[in-house]
């Protein structure tokens, strides 16, 4: 398994996302009075939601990128954390900071 490869993805991917979380953040939701009926004040609240959830999922993914980035410190990156087994090379290549391997995540 070539780590620094994943490492590098794993970075590129951590900056990527504080990037959009900064977006998220510094975008905002007109909530003016100027609201001419519920269909208006509705779309106003789905908005504010899709943010919230966006910028939720963009959090949760931060942490799981930096939890995979850890593992190179005590060097269990690629490891299943729960039969300690090698993680495979196709689940890494398109989820780097995937904790399962395939077997564990089938069993799930």
């Amino acid at each position: 398994m070539d780590a620094e490869k994943y490492k590098k993805k794993l970075e590129e991917e951590k900056e990527e996302i504080k990037k959009q979380l900064e977006e998220t953040k510094s975008s905002s939701v007109d909530f003016g009075s100027d609201i001419d009926g519920g269909d208006e004040e509705s779309d106003e609240t789905e908005e504010i939601s899709a943010k919230f959830s966006l910028e939720q999922t963009l959090k949760d993914s931060l942490l799981n990128i930096e939890h995979a980035l850890s593992k190179f410190t005590d060097g269990s990156y690629g490891k299943c954390e729960e039969c300690a087994k090698e993680i495979e090379e196709n689940i890494l290549e398109v989820n780097p900071e995937s904790k399962f391997c395939k077997v564990c995540k089938a069993g799930m």
